[in-house]
């Protein structure tokens, strides 16, 4: 997957991003390629640009939001009561009492996993094609990624998970709603699993920061609806899902109170402050009468988003079915070009950016590459007028294939 803005390029390929300043300097990083090319394209949009990389929402506010953004300390308030008030959201969401706030979600993941870890070479066990960043946070703890099998249908099987546990095991890594697949593993599943943890004393990691973005089935049960009370446990929360506040964001870490101490000793290693208009923002949003009003709207926008999906690109190409997150997955295994291939030209071609699955492919049993993910956190006019590109694109595939 290629991309160029001026005299800047970024390159992605297999988790690494190269960027180029001049053809006798190159620097090669480790990266989620799926996060270089959010970045890149965040940062340096080229003009007419449908970007439907990254699933945070855009143009969703309502004008009250839109105010508390614009004077977020008008209405007074301590820094401690903002934060009592936003982790009060967090804990009513995942229902777990010792809460650490983070800059971002992925800060909270990158705690969470190195509290696990005790040593080098321990193994964190997640799922096949699961989310990009995930390998490389956890090579960054010392680390080794471990990937267990999916069912056909993309949820979870604890006996599949167990056979890849063994005695280096430090942690399991679950994602419910899943990303990139928008699935939600069952609670009888996540509740085997939990008890598998539970009874060899492994850590469970949960991301849920999908856990309110829940269009077509509602909200997951939280975790204690099926986590014995013996489990090591970790949640990781964000408000960066629900809320677009063009990067002012928060991530939560919940944990079982086992497992406080631990995670405390690793965040003192970090900055421990947290802004105050960030505090406040959150604090009186969700404190708001008005804020389960706009999250049901907002999840309406994404079932009417998945719609006109559906029925804007056409015959040739297929949304598929989604139970959770603000992304869709399409296939375009009919255009015989891969997935790869088909987001690349659409990128040049119709200039809309979307990721292609194949940046999920570490450890896959059935790579995704046939697969793009489009973020649906978008005005439906913007997915209606991505979905016509993509259409057109698909056609003009099919005809050239076809001479």
């Amino acid at each position: 997957m290629e991309w160029r803005a001026e005299k800047r390029e970024v390159r992605l390929a297999k988790g690494c991003a190269s960027r180029v300043g001049s053809p006798l300097a190159v620097a090669v990083v480790p990266s989620s390629g799926m996060t270089a090319l959010e970045r890149s394209l965040y940062q340096n949009p080229p003009a007419g640009l449908v970007n439907l990389t990254y699933g945070y929402p855009e143009e969703q506010n309502p004008e009250w939001i839109q105010e508390i953004v614009r004077t977020p300390l008008a209405q007074g308030g301590t820094r401690s009561q903002h934060r009592t008030n936003v982790e009060a959201y967090f804990r009513r969401l995942f229902g777990l009492e010792e809460i650490l706030l983070t800059a971002t979600a992925s800060e909270a993941l990158l705690v969470a996993i190195r509290t696990a870890v005790i040593e080098g070479g321990n193994e964190v066990v997640m799922l096949e094609s699961g989310f990009d960043a995930y390998p490389g946070l956890i090579e960054t703890c010392g680390a080794v990624p471990r990937f267990a099998a999916r069912l056909a249908s993309g949820h979870l099987s604890p006996a599949l998970v167990a056979e890849e546990i063994g005695p280096r095991t430090s942690a399991v890594l679950i994602t419910s709603p899943d990303n990139p697949t928008g699935v939600i593993h069952p609670s009888e599943a996540l509740a085997e699993l939990a008890s598998r943890c539970a009874a060899r004393r492994i850590p469970l990691i949960l991301d849920a920061v999908f856990q309110e973005v829940a269009p077509f089935s509602g909200a997951p049960a939280p975790p204690l609806q099926w986590a014995p009370p013996s489990l090591d446990l970790m949640v990781v929360g964000d408000t960066g899902k629900i809320l677009g506040l063009d990067g002012t964001k928060l991530g939560a870490l919940l944990t079982s109170s086992s497992l406080h101490d631990r995670v405390v000793s690793v965040a003192d290693n970090l900055f421990f402050q947290v802004a105050d208009y960030k505090l406040a923002i959150f604090a009186r949003v969700f404190s708001d009468s008005r804020y389960p009003d706009y999250l049901r709207g907002f999840l309406d926008v994404l079932a009417r988003n998945h719609r006109a999906l559906r029925d804007g690109v056409g015959p040739i190409v297929r949304p598929l079915p989604s139970e959770a997150t603000s992304m869709a997955l399409v296939d375009v295994g009919d255009t015989a070009v891969g997935g790869s291939t088909f987001a690349q030209r659409l990128l040049h071609e119709e200039c809309v950016a979307t990721v292609p699955c194949s940046m999920f492919a570490r450890g896959a049993r059935r790579p995704l590459d046939n697969l793009i993910r489009l973020s649906m956190a978008r005005p439906t006019a913007q997915i209606e007028d991505a979905a016509g590109r993509i259409a057109r694109l698909a056609k003009r595939i099919h005809e050239s294939r076809s001479r």
